[in-house]
């Protein structure tokens, strides 16, 4: 099974603070989580509201802490080399069971692509609501599903719809990206954030398109 699955079936499932569009306020989530905060930092925070964060399984370059719990919603939080925040991914198996704080069990004959697709608009209205319009694009930026999607074992891997948002951060961007990723037969709505410099970003996304360019003709 792919290393998401990891999280959702065993877990159960940049590095600076930053500045949001409004001069001198941080760009915060769930009210106090901020990138540059350290491990212990944000671990402390999420133990505050009951969370559990564990060691994840996975060979990524970011040290990764993701939930323990089993539920409709897991979030994972990466750790760049200097200890500091650099990346949060959500993953939604079902929006309605998080906001109701019910548990589910991963039935593959209910979440599938139709599942998931009716889960993206509810996402998609507080996305807009707190960040703005999105930008449908065929290139995902975010270091983590570039590096799982890239390395799947799974041929049936696939980004099925994404779009981003950018919201002005010091010499950069907080990147947000929502997208579907079916992989044999179960799909979820992934969100993600991570900070990038102006050029990290550019640099990624022409990345993106030669590569994209080069498997065409290659």
């Amino acid at each position: 099974m792919k290393k998401l699955m990891i999280w959702l079936l065993l877990s159960a499932m940049i590095c600076m603070p930053c500045l949001g569009e409004e001069a001198g306020q941080p760009f915060t989530l769930r009210g106090d989580i901020t990138f540059g905060l350290s491990m212990d930092e944000v671990m402390n925070v999420e133990a505050a509201r009951g969370i559990e964060l564990t060691d994840s399984v996975e060979e990524y370059a970011r040290e990764m802490r993701v939930m323990s719990s089993i539920g409709p919603m897991s979030v994972g939080y990466g750790f760049d080399a200097d200890n500091c925040l650099a990346e949060i991914v959500y993953v939604f198996m079902d929006v309605a069971a998080a906001a109701r704080g019910d548990e589910i069990e991963l039935d593959y004959s209910k979440y599938d692509l139709a599942w998931a697709q009716a889960q993206y608009p509810m996402l998609e209205k507080s996305l807009w609501e707190k960040y703005g319009p999105a930008q449908e694009s065929q290139i995902v930026t975010n270091s983590y599903i570039d590096w799982y999607v890239s390395g799947s074992y799974s041929d049936e891997c696939r980004i099925e719809e994404c779009n981003r948002r950018l919201v002005p951060c010091q010499e950069g961007y907080v990147v947000i990206e929502h997208m579907i990723i079916g992989d044999r037969g179960l799909y979820f709505n992934i969100v993600t954030y991570e900070y990038m410099t102006n050029a990290a970003y550019e640099n990624k996304l022409n990345e993106k398109l030669v590569q994209d360019y080069l498997n065409g003709i290659l």
